[in-house]
């Protein structure tokens, strides 16, 4: 009798345990940390108008959402990964209005949404925004 109440006690300190400690109480709302977040989703904006896909791979795709004739082609790298800011080189006659080159500076990170910030150059001061995107369309 002793072994079968030791027994039922061990498994339900067990279980206990496992439910204290296993289930997380982060919520889609929550600022994650960490650049993983960003990438191969699509993120719309309701302000911008320039709807855009950050591949794992480099890849970089931004669409005004009208069709997929109106999308821009590049690549992408990191210019400051722990503060979220990348660099985007857009293919030959590829870029929104032209421009080559432009960087992109995230902000308040979650599973769901993300603020944007983009420049021309990359300079302090230099960046417009921040436009909210989504990954809900």
């Amino acid at each position: 009798m002793k072994n079968k109440i030791a027994n039922l006690l061990f498994l339900f300190l067990c279980v206990a345990f496992f439910s204290l400690f296993s289930c997380s109480d982060k919520k889609d709302g929550d600022v994650i940390p960490g650049s993983a977040t960003l990438l191969d989703k699509w993120w719309y904006s309701g302000s911008a108008n320039a709807d855009i896909y950050i591949f794992s791979n480099g890849n970089f795709e931004q669409s005004d959402g009208n069709s997929s004739a109106n999308n821009f082609l590049g690549y992408w790298v990191w210019t400051d990964e722990a503060n979220l800011v990348l660099k985007v080189d857009y293919l030959p006659g590829q870029g929104p209005g032209q421009p080559t080159i432009a960087w992109l500076r995230f902000s308040n990170l979650t599973a769901n949404s993300v603020l944007l910030e983009q420049s021309l150059t990359g300079e302090e001061g230099s960046y417009q925004g921040p436009f909210e995107y989504s990954t809900v369309q």
